[in-house]
């Protein structure tokens, strides 16, 4: 996916990687976890029905038990308590 990234901009993945920590101070790849994390979150807002590795493949994490390590790690609770917490303020919201 990188690979391919810096091919279709014109740059080394090498070169890449440094652009990327030099302008946002984060790794390319924990640029793209965020990204993917905040999807994930708009997702389980918009529908709260779908299944952990249903969100995980819809922003191209193919292992739904690496997904949530990734999620844990930028978020510091599991999707699942996310999940719940999520649940909750919206009941509580209606």
């Amino acid at each position: 996916m990188i690979g391919q990234l810096a091919h279709e901009l014109g740059y080394s993945e090498s070169y890449l990687y440094t652009l990327t920590k030099k302008h946002l101070n984060m790794t390319l790849s924990d640029y793209i976890n965020q990204y993917r994390i905040n999807q994930a979150i708009q997702l389980m807002i918009k529908e709260p029905d779908m299944l952990v590795y249903q969100i995980a493949e819809a922003v191209g994490i193919y292992d739904y038990r690496y997904f949530d390590r990734v999620f844990k790690k930028y978020m510091g609770q599991t999707v699942k308590s996310f999940k719940e917490e999520v649940l909750n303020e919206e009941i509580l919201e209606k």
